[in-house]
């Protein structure tokens, strides 16, 4: 299959993303997104079938660097910092990695084929019909879904947590926030701004849209602690 031909949903949210701010590692997360699989595909290697599912990919460090034009060395650095960044995964062998961009489904939902915005009663009851006849199929997770785990992620920092579901702006930050981070990253934020939340010097942030307005201050923040002579919490930022 020729990875070249279709399309890539690309977010517009990507340029206030971290890995925006460096040309290479943004050059290797858009390699990596133009290399994934879309469908699942299943090839022949020594003897053995491998499949690959959609957002994973195989490569090895010759011939990526080879493709994007830059050194060994930078390749590594950069898929370190995707991978630390929990943006991918790497499985390794002695022949070849099979890298997998988490949250695929996420990044790659086409918002033409997403569900009316304000789904009348009767919709949204024959979305639950459906739900329940595809219990013993496996589904990646929706943006709806997970959304709804972020803002659980309020309940200790926020007591009115339970009228954040009702908000409309809430929950297109919470989508916004999935299409620049990973569910993993959001949720270490929350956790560090709540521990923090006593310091004055922490932006204070109670709901998603907070979270991602002062995203960046919250960086600036724990990158601080952990660099500074009284270094903080080990909390996992960006470099």
């Amino acid at each position: 299959m020729d990875m070249r031909i279709g399309k890539l949903w690309l977010h517009r949210r990507i340029i206030d993303s971290s890995v925006f701010k460096n040309e290479t590692k943004l050059k290797v997360w858009i390699w990596c997104l133009s290399r994934a699989n879309h469908t699942t595909a299943t090839f022949p290697w020594n003897g053995t079938d491998i499949t690959l599912h959609p957002g994973q990919f195989i490569t090895g460090r010759t011939v990526a660097s080879q493709e994007l034009d830059m050194s060994e060395q930078r390749y590594r650095t950069a898929m370190a910092y995707l991978k630390a960044t929990e943006r991918i995964t790497i499985k390794s062998t002695n022949k070849f990695s099979i890298i997998t961009v988490k949250n695929w489904a996420i990044y790659q939902s086409n918002n033409k084929n997403q569900p009316a915005k304000h789904p009348t009663n009767n919709h949204q009851s024959t979305t639950d019909k459906n739900d329940k006849n595809v219990k013993n199929e496996t589904l990646a997770p929706s943006v709806g879904t997970l959304g709804n785990e972020i803002i659980d992620l309020f309940q200790e920092i926020n007591p009115s947590y339970r009228e954040l579901f009702k908000r409309r702006n809430q929950r297109d930050a919470c989508e916004r926030l999935l299409a620049t981070h990973s569910f993993e990253m959001i949720k270490k934020a929350v956790e560090f701004a709540q521990a923090k939340r006593t310091d004055r010097f922490c932006p204070a942030i109670t709901t998603p849209a907070e979270l991602e307005d002062r995203w960046a201050r919250l960086e600036k923040y724990a990158v601080g602690l952990r660099n500074g002579p009284d270094a903080g919490p080990k909390w996992k930022v960006w470099v």
